[in-house]
């Protein structure tokens, strides 16, 4: 059964799309693609964002965020 994808961003070989009958999120990169719920993409978001600083000033410490929800990964 196919399930209805709204393209919610596209660019440069990553794309998130949202299945609006599980109201999962569909994040590729390149041929890779991860299923995810919003709660969990929202998470991701942050330890994105703290890595990215990290990287961009690696001088910087490492800021510990308080775990929330259930782990990403099962």
């Amino acid at each position: 059964m196919a399930h209805p994808l709204r393209t919610l961003a596209s660019a440069h070989g990553v794309q998130i799309q949202h299945c609006e009958d599980c109201s999962v999120l569909h994040i590729s990169i390149g041929p890779v693609t991860f299923r995810v719920d919003p709660s969990a993409a929202h998470r991701l978001r942050n330890v994105l964002h703290s890595a990215l600083a990290q990287l961009d000033s690696p001088t910087q410490p490492i800021p510990m965020v308080a775990p929330s929800g259930p782990p990403l990964i099962n």
